[in-house]
């Protein structure tokens, strides 16, 4: 894994055993926690296993105390900065294998939404005028 310069905004040690510990951590974005784990472990001597991991929020996004049965879907908007685009029949069956649209706008990094659903069905980026897919989930591309 590449290095990454990462802000640890607070870390506390909630349980220990002996052997099994539990933490609480607020931590940059881009910080991967089985990597910080594993310096930790690595800073003391020692090995480890992460065997839980609880996000209690994403960016602005905070989970608070909800239960399984009481999340909805959240807004694309409240989570990412990122423009989206609603793609037509003809555009959606030209992603599916990859290809890819046009689309007349500045380049930038772009959300491409299925009308039907409002399901982000690709992201990629958009570079004169042709949006180019990064990553396809052909399951949410079902007109």
């Amino acid at each position: 894994m590449r290095t990454q310069k990462i802000t640890i905004h607070n870390i506390e040690l909630l349980e220990f055993n002996g052997e099994d510990f539990l933490i609480k951590t607020t931590v940059s974005s881009g910080t991967y926690i089985r990597a910080l784990l594993v310096d930790i472990a690595k800073y003391l001597g020692t090995t480890c296993v992460m065997t839980k991991l609880k996000r209690s929020a994403v960016g602005q996004v905070k989970l608070g105390n909800l239960e399984p049965d009481q999340y909805s879907l959240i807004n694309n908007n409240e989570l990412f900065d990122i423009e989206t685009y609603e793609a037509n029949q003809k555009e959606l069956a030209e992603l599916s294998f990859g290809r890819k649209i046009y689309i007349k706008t500045n380049d930038k990094t772009l959300f491409i939404i299925n009308p039907i659903t409002k399901e982000i069905c690709s992201v990629g980026k958009v570079e004169k005028n042709y949006f180019y897919p990064k990553k396809v989930f052909n399951k949410r591309l079902q007109w």
